[in-house]
């Protein structure tokens, strides 16, 4: 074995690693986001290894596939009182990270089940920083400032750090002073499934019933959901006999944002389609005019690469990770100002040629990013701190 500092590290073999991947995201989080790149980095990870999963969610929750998954489950609140199920709860997961004696330890989240601080660990352990978004938006995600301590120590205590972008790590060397040595960049992967779109020609046209953007995920703040519904409404009043719609997929719509369509004589070309389905998304991608993705700030930016994947081309805000996510695939403008978002979108309506040359462009930069090249990279890293 390795000592390190007052920390005991098991040493393994070559060709097989116990990796424990303490489940606190799950708890949080079952579906979409920080999840889902978990769930497909253990799916992605080679057959040699054995990934540990500790978590506190029902059995039947979706977990990720690997053969040699081993699940640590406790039923939370399985009996009373509760109080008393919660206060076992951390016990039980400390002992059993001390009978699994893991290799690595790559924690889902800044905290643990174990609820004990990251520094307090039996292996090396790897932390994966998604955004400093809590630094840059404070008054949005973090009033209380609760989260902007928790997060700097798991940085600070964690052996290696894995950011999802370029952006994000300079983020980590600016706002935080980690030592670029220590930050190794690992990209995301598109997940969607593409059998029914992929090398359909149908799908690069200009959709004729209606055409339509689209605007996917979260809204609020940083998000800047009233920058596009600005810009659609200059292009519904440019085009007033084009049909041209804006489709929203997500979380029903605030009293403020239906107020906010009101004001601006929208109303009737703009659809809220709800959450929707992996396979769902892949079709409304397909057959959008664009995506649009005016946000403020990104750690990667995964909607943007799934268009790309998907067969679309993106606008996008030109900064934080956007630029690299997106690449020679779509159009950058400048997230504060309507006019250039309008501006690309009536490029797009009116230049067919010009989409489809950003389509194509973009199909070829989203071949740079795959769950297996995400996976390999990331144990690439783990044996490095054996």
């Amino acid at each position: 074995m390795r000592h390190s500092g007052k920390n005991v590290f098991f040493l393994c073999s070559e060709t097989d690693l116990k990796i424990l991947y303490d489940g606190e995201i799950f708890t949080m989080q079952p579906y979409g986001g920080i999840n889902r790149y978990f769930t497909e980095l253990i799916n992605h990870l080679p057959l040699t290894e054995t990934p540990i999963l500790s978590t506190a969610i029902r059995r039947d929750a979706i977990f990720p596939s690997h053969p040699n998954l081993k699940v640590i489950y406790y039923p939370r609140f399985g009996f009373s009182p509760g109080r008393v199920s919660y206060g076992l709860e951390r016990y039980y997961f400390r002992t059993r990270r001390f009978l699994e004696r893991p290799d690595i330890e790559h924690p889902t989240f800044y905290r643990q089940l174990t609820r004990q601080p990251i520094k307090h660990r039996r292996a090396p352990v790897v932390i994966t920083v998604y955004d400093l978004l809590h630094l840059s938006f404070p008054e949005q995600l973090d009033p209380r400032h609760d989260w902007a301590p928790e997060i700097a120590h798991a940085v600070g205590s964690a052996d290696a750090i894995i950011a999802i972008s370029e952006s994000t790590k300079r983020d980590l060397v600016d706002r935080l002073q980690i030592p670029q040595e220590r930050i190794t960049v690992i990209g995301l992967a598109s997940s969607l499934n593409l059998a029914d779109h992929k090398n359909n020609e149908s799908s690069l046209a200009v959709p004729s019933t209606p055409p339509y953007f689209l605007f996917v995920g979260a809204r609020g703040g940083y998000k800047n959901f009233d920058l596009a519904l600005c810009a659609f409404a200059q292009i519904v009043g440019s085009h007033p006999t084009a049909n041209i719609r804006l489709q929203i997929a997500g979380s029903a719509f605030t009293h403020e944002e239906l107020l906010r369509v009101a004001e601006l004589g929208i109303g009737k070309s703009v659809t809220h389609l709800g959450e929707v389905s992996d396979k769902q998304l892949a079709s409304l991608l397909a057959h959008s005019i664009a995506l649009l993705y005016p946000s403020r700030h990104e750690g990667f930016g995964l909607p943007a690469l799934e268009a790309l994947d998907c067969g679309t081309t993106v606008i996008a805000a030109n900064c934080s990770s956007l630029p690299e996510v997106v690449g020679p695939g779509g159009i950058l403008i400048n997230p504060e100002s309507v006019t250039d978002l309008a501006s690309a979108m009536d490029s797009l309506i009116s230049n067919e040629a010009l989409r489809r040359s950003l389509i194509d462009a973009g199909t070829a930069h989203s071949r740079q990013f795959s769950w297996e090249k995400t996976a390999d990279e990331t144990m690439k890293l783990y044996r490095s701190l054996q």
